[in-house]
């Protein structure tokens, strides 16, 4: 009887020891990382220059009516060596037809940032005067700033009065501390969220804003045409947090019009994808977002050059790099623009750099946007 217990104890201790060796070969399958995109397939998109602003010549007068503008705006979160945006709307709330030829932001015993802007205003209008991108102060803290606006308005038809730089009242922001000097881990494809993520891309469902990008920026796969998906994205997408954490398709996106950061991630990938590039998902504690492939590094001055020429502003435009080449960042819930800084993300301290990364946790988990799950672990 003593023999048969230790016989069928023996039997039990290798059942479990197999059972915890299949569940370690599960476990490092999981993480493994998985083949995504072939090198060879990789295509970065035409660079194309948007042209530059120009404001209109006028006749001009010395007489004419003044402006009475209402102004609303929004600001990126600002840091110390780097600088942030404002998106600018305007109302002509008086009753005199206006033109807009340039607006900017001044801190307040300091430096002015302007940008062109060729906006014609009738009594009672309203428009977008675009991004600026704008430098900051050397220090933290509360500063205080005021919106600047180069204003002319017809005094008869055919001639207008200049009425110069009109100030707008003293605003304050919080100018943020950068993220000291960043140290992360950087994965590519791990197999649980590489298949995650894939089995909810779908270039097909993306039509909708593939579509809209090509008639805007008709033509082979373009620069312009990621920048405009990306504008579009941005435009008619809301973001809305989701406690659940509940990942939507593309379809499900542009349904409900609004998602939290994995589906708008997941709607711009699929969209690059159908637009004919390549697009990475990329996580980070507490937030996702995508970015493209542009091509070699000795590309990154003319792939910043043509996303400044869109839109009109000296943006600082990001990229993660890696031996296949560059892939810039596209965050619709981070800095406004393509480009800008990831949400939840910051500069290091010696921005002249260009290095960047999270402001919590310590790793990168970065995926390509195939829509290909990969082998019997894809769930």
């Amino acid at each position: 009887m003593v023999a048969k217990r230790l016989i069928i104890l023996a039997a039990g201790v290798v059942v479990c020891v197999g059972i915890l060796l299949l569940a370690g070969t599960l476990i490092s399958a999981l993480r493994s990382e998985v083949p995504g995109f072939n090198t060879a397939d990789l295509k970065a998109p035409v660079v194309t220059y948007a042209a530059e602003i120009v404001p209109d010549p006028h006749t001009m007068v010395g007489y004419g009516p003044g402006f009475a503008p209402e102004l609303n705006w929004t600001l990126s979160p600002i840091y110390v060596g780097y600088g942030g945006a404002v998106q600018l709307n305007i109302t002509n709330v008086g009753g005199t037809y206006a033109y807009i030829y340039g607006y900017g932001l001044a801190w307040v015993g300091g430096d002015e940032y302007w940008r062109n802007c060729s906006a014609y205003l009738p009594a009672g209008s309203s428009a977008s005067l675009g991004l600026l991108f704008f430098g900051a102060p050397a220090t933290t803290g509360t500063h205080i700033y005021t919106i600047l606006l180069k204003v002319q308005t017809e005094a008869v038809v055919g001639a207008w009065k200049d009425i110069g730089t009109m100030r707008t009242n003293a605003k304050d922001a919080d100018v943020l501390a950068d993220n000291g000097d960043i140290a992360y881990s950087y994965t590519h494809n791990i197999r649980t969220y590489y298949n995650k993520v894939n089995n909810l891309v779908s270039y097909a469902q993306a039509a909708e804003v593939v579509n809209a990008a090509q008639v805007s920026a008709p033509g082979m796969y373009s620069l312009e045409q990621v920048l405009d998906a990306y504008d579009w994205i941005a435009t008619h997408i809301s973001y809305v947090g989701d406690p659940s954490d509940v990942w939507q398709t593309p379809q499900t996106t542009l349904s409900l019009r609004g998602g939290d950061c994995e589906d708008h991630a997941i709607l711009l990938a699929s969209t690059i994808g159908g637009l004919g590039g390549n697009a990475r998902i990329n996580l980070i504690e507490g937030h996702a977002f995508a970015t493209v492939f542009v091509g070699p590094a000795s590309g990154m001055a003319s792939i910043t050059k043509s996303v400044r020429a869109h839109y009109g502003t000296e943006v600082s435009v990001l990229f993660l790099s890696d031996p296949t080449g560059l892939w810039m960042v596209v965050d619709t819930v981070g800095m406004p623009y393509g480009g800008g800084l990831p949400a939840l993300t910051a500069p290091v301290s010696d921005w002249s750099s260009g290095e960047w990364g999270p402001t919590r946790g310590n790793f990168l988990y970065s995926l390509d946007a195939t829509g290909r799950p990969v082998g019997w672990l894809s769930i």
